[in-house]
């Protein structure tokens, strides 16, 4: 049976959520979580690049991010959403892989994404994001955890 088709948004607005292999931990220390970063700052900057080379409109601009020790979040604004998120977790996977000497798959199955069609949602998206390690016992504030764009925003 194959796969159904990811659903495309009217806004181009998308709540993106990847978890390692077997809830596995894909960040162990700060610098691979910086690196993901690193990466995640890149597709920004090349997106006016690929806007050239691919001859089309395209564009990718992060919102809103958690990075929890086995999970990711994002919100994201993107014309192409698979080629840009495949881009990110596969440049992260090599990485990290090579890093830790290891072999295999780091994600679970394929990213799970949900439109975002309006700015309620947009705002229940944003704080359930913001909220995830303050809900997973990791912090007592969301300001004090690191590694969420709740400092980018307040």
């Amino acid at each position: 049976m194959s796969r159904q088709a990811r659903q495309q948004s009217n806004t181009g607005v998308y709540h993106v959520i990847q978890r390692g292999v077997n809830r596995m931990l894909i960040f162990h220390e700060d610098a691979d979580r910086r690196m993901f970063l690193d990466l995640l700052k890149s597709l920004m900057e090349d997106s006016g690049i690929f806007l050239l080379l691919l001859s089309c409109w395209s564009y990718f601009r992060p919102y809103c991010f958690c990075l929890m020790d086995n999970h990711i979040h994002l919100i994201v604004k993107t014309s192409r959403l698979s080629f840009y998120i495949h881009r990110i977790l596969t440049a992260y996977a090599i990485w990290f892989n090579h890093k830790y000497e290891r072999e295999g798959y780091l994600f679970q199955d394929r990213f799970k994404s949900e439109v975002i069609e309006d700015q309620g949602y947009l705002l229940r998206c944003f704080r359930y994001v913001l909220q995830n390690p303050l809900k997973a016992g990791l912090c007592h504030k969301i300001s004090e955890y690191r590694w969420n764009s709740y400092s980018v925003y307040f």
